[in-house]
């Protein structure tokens, strides 16, 4: 998968800033697209880093979704996880409609009505950072150094415009979709060219820092 964010062509995209660049809850690993018969449009997944959060703790996360080609997204397909281990929160998912304004954050959210779109949490599914030696473990729950909680989402064709395309799979530190995103897994938030220079399982790769549609955020 490649251009500026995922895509709706089959395949996965591992965290551009790779393993604990996030602290906790708010720490995405992988985001995955597929396609078959069971689900009557893509079958999206994304992974957070915990397996298991603790009091009224929650893990957010959304795909974006632009429908008029600018590049603000326009609707949102959110899950929240809580428990030990991670389940499926009983407001969750939910679908919005956005107000056009914002790339990686659903501003002014409208909850939409009637969708058939639906989603499920598996919780200690392979981390595609098992492998890798880390300086330190910002995850909490079972096994979470080699294991992740994953939504797994049948977006149904009905329910988006034929125009719509993904923008990312970003967290959020709270369940507001309008709130700041904490980080999304494809593109990297920076202050400078330092903040994009990134390894993962796909390698080592430098980028610059540059402002788009007001937000600062790495090119490759």
């Amino acid at each position: 998968m490649g251009g500026n964010g995922p895509t709706t062509e089959p395949g996965c995209r591992v965290d551009t800033r790779g393993a604990d660049d996030e602290v906790g809850q708010k720490d995405l690993s992988e985001f995955c697209v597929n396609r078959n018969s069971s689900c009557a449009g893509t079958i999206f997944t994304w992974q957070w880093d915990d397996t298991a959060w603790s009091g009224t703790n929650t893990g957010d996360a959304c795909a974006l979704y632009d429908t008029d080609g600018d590049g603000f997204a326009n609707r949102a397909l959110c899950v929240t996880v809580a428990g030990r281990p991670a389940i499926q929160a009983s407001q969750s998912p939910r679908f919005y409609s956005c107000s056009d304004t914002k790339q990686f954050n659903c501003s002014g959210a409208s909850l939409l009505g009637t969708t058939t779109s639906s989603c499920v949490v598996n919780d200690l599914v392979t981390d595609p950072f098992a492998a890798i030696t880390r300086k330190s473990n910002k995850c909490a729950g079972s096994d979470c150094l080699t294991a992740d909680t994953q939504a797994q989402c049948c977006v149904n064709t009905v329910d988006l415009p034929a125009t719509a395309t993904l923008i990312d799979v970003c967290s959020y530190p709270s369940q507001s979709p309008s709130s700041d995103p904490s980080e999304c897994v494809k593109t990297v938030f920076c202050s400078t060219n330092a903040d994009c220079t990134t390894t993962n399982p796909e390698g080592t790769c430098n980028g610059t820092c540059v402002t788009i549609g007001g937000v600062s955020q790495c090119v490759f």
